[in-house]
């Protein structure tokens, strides 16, 4: 299991945690930007996580090979991995807004993971997050999710939980 845990511009942890045992190891802690290269990578799940900005072109975000976006002006980066992420099964979608404008997480234009009912609203300076309890696998048709700013140039972390 992953938790992830903290208050918007202050700190975020990453948290596994042995369900039989109920023991957890934190596995990554971030603070500010320039700590984001620090992930790491452990147990059978992977946190993916991006940090950058989005703006009124979106990014499409594509589960089975996660990497660097761009989107007009604006890039969303995957930290700590050069390599293609590639995510069979995804827990949790959280977003974080470091901007004073609203940011979306919709579904895809095409082989969209997400329905019209799971698309997340983040409002300035704050926190939202979908989690897809026992996780939602991803294919070759189900795989896209678009972000989106208000207004370009709308910081924000995104923090992707799965296998």
């Amino acid at each position: 299991m992953i938790t992830i845990s903290g208050s918007t511009g202050i700190a975020y942890d990453i948290t596994t945690t042995n369900t039989s045992t109920n023991v957890g190891e934190k596995v990554v802690r971030y603070i500010m930007p320039a700590a984001y290269s620090s992930i790491t990578y452990t147990d059978a799940a992977l946190a993916v996580a991006y940090y950058g900005t989005v703006g009124t072109t979106p990014v499409t975000l594509d589960l089975t090979a996660l990497v660097n976006v761009t989107g007009g002006t604006d890039t969303l980066s995957i930290q700590d991995n050069s390599a293609p992420v590639a995510l069979a099964n995804v827990y949790t979608l959280f977003i974080v807004n470091n901007s004073a404008n609203v940011i979306t997480l919709t579904p895809g234009a095409s082989n969209s993971f997400l329905t019209a009912s799971e698309q997340i609203t983040v409002q300035a300076m704050s926190a939202a997050g979908y989690s897809f309890g026992a996780g939602k696998a991803t294919s070759g048709s189900i795989k896209n999710i678009k972000l989106a700013g208000s207004v370009d140039g709308s910081s924000c972390e995104v923090y992707i939980l799965g296998v």
